[in-house]
């Protein structure tokens, strides 16, 4: 499974499904999951969009995922909260087990 259909699985979650926040420190626990290496690598946003273009992502799709990383390089989402758990009355789920689900 491509790097992109990872990235997307995590976009199509089923309901109820919170992954707590992921970062770059949890790149392990991934590769752990899917068995296999995981490495962060920080490339240019034009690069991305360029890479992700030519695996035929729909523009939509690459425009979604590009300004979601933006926000991450911006420490917009640095911050966990308890609002899931108020919300459902239960705690998310561990990013090892949603991860594991998608192999």
């Amino acid at each position: 499974m491509s790097v992109f259909r990872r990235a997307a699985a995590l976009w199509v979650l089923p309901r109820g499904v919170c992954p707590k926040v992921l970062v770059l420190t949890e790149a392990s626990i991934a590769a752990e999951a899917w068995k296999t290496p995981v490495a962060y690598v920080d490339i240019p946003e034009d690069t991305y969009c360029a890479e992700a273009a030519a695996t035929g992502l729909d523009p939509w799709w690459l425009y979604a995922f590009s300004s979601m990383f933006a926000s991450v390089r911006e420490q917009r989402w640095d911050r966990v909260g308890h609002d899931y758990t108020q919300l459902t009355g239960r705690s998310p789920l561990a990013l090892r087990d949603v991860l594991s689900a998608y192999r």
